[in-house]
């Protein structure tokens, strides 16, 4: 390892192995680096107080279906403004105390395997996951794919301000404690899930589902008992909670309380929330700036914007 690497403007495409790989070297900063067609990940950074930033990665795990677009690892550790597409597994994975993965654009990850996400973490604290765009997920059965994904021994977390389009399964929290999840919007054609398997003393705050199918909360008491009226929203069908004992389904009703007609409009990646919605709280939130921030890559044209 080292300390202080910075790798700026990097292509690298058709390798057998990871496109980037840089371990136990703290301060690294990966910018603006394109990384595709690579027969395992795309882009890999261990190491405290890194950056991974506007770099883009597409089409990898052309040899090793368990590849991960995106993989970062080290406290305090920033993955920010990149584009991850086209994975056979999870798209953006990492944790580590004071991780932060923000603005970051990922679209149809887990086009293999199941068990995994467009942002998948666990194993740590204070983690904050804001203002990503996850869309394009297809549910293939098995353990599924989510849009985001918190996993064991995950506390602390923030998931706020971030959009999933076209996911079932917009959040699953497994074997995690102590996190909010606040002011997310979650849209699909068909049904939404929202799952808290053997996970306790969850925040809700003014999320929004909007779902052509129904809306499902599968959770457990101890995940937040009586969920505050603003919680989450649904529309235009009724939220349903599922309540969990370990894995089986123990009880299920229909919260119609919560069953909002016109929640608002997604108009590409820009939401504005209903009036109603508006008086209550709820914000109106803009993604039209996620992933790179300039081109990625070697490319005649590449730049760098501080």
């Amino acid at each position: 390892g080292c300390r202080g690497l910075v790798l700026r403007n990097v292509t690298v495409r058709q390798v057998n192995n990871w496109g980037i790989r840089v371990v136990q070297s703290p301060q690294t900063t990966v910018a603006l680096c394109l990384a595709e067609d690579c027969g395992a990940g795309g882009i890999r950074v261990e190491g405290a107080d890194c950056v991974v930033e506007d770099c883009r990665i597409r089409n990898v795990g052309h040899l090793y279906p368990s590849a991960i677009g995106l993989w970062a690892g080290g406290e305090r550790t920033v993955v920010r403004h990149n584009h991850v597409a086209d994975t056979p597994y999870t798209g953006i994975l990492g944790g580590a105390q004071g991780m932060v993965f923000e603005a970051n654009l990922i679209e149809r990850a887990m086009r293999v395997l199941h068990d995994g996400g467009g942002i998948y973490s666990g194993f740590n604290g204070t983690v904050t996951i804001r203002g990503n765009v996850v869309r394009d997920i297809a549910d293939t059965g098995g353990y599924g794919a989510a849009a985001y994904y918190i996993d064991e021994q995950g506390q602390g977390y923030t998931l706020e301000r971030n959009l999933s389009v076209g996911v079932v399964e917009a959040s699953r929290n497994h074997m995690a404690r102590g996190n909010t999840i606040r002011e997310n919007v979650f849209v699909n054609g068909g049904q939404i899930l929202l799952t808290f398997a053997r996970s306790a003393s969850y925040r809700l705050e003014r999320n929004v589902a909007v779902a052509g199918g129904e809306v499902t909360l599968r959770a457990p008491e101890a995940a937040f008992g009586r969920l505050p009226m603003d919680a989450i929203l649904a529309g235009p069908r009724p939220l349903v909670r599922v309540t969990l004992n370990d894995y089986a389904e123990a009880g299920r009703e229909t919260l119609r309380e919560r069953d909002v007609p016109n929640l608002g409009r997604l108009d590409g990646l820009q939401w504005t929330p209903s009036e109603e919605l508006r008086r209550r709280g709820f914000p109106a939130l803009d993604w039209t700036k996620v992933g790179p921030r300039s081109k990625p890559g070697c490319d005649e044209g590449a730049a760098t914007r501080r």
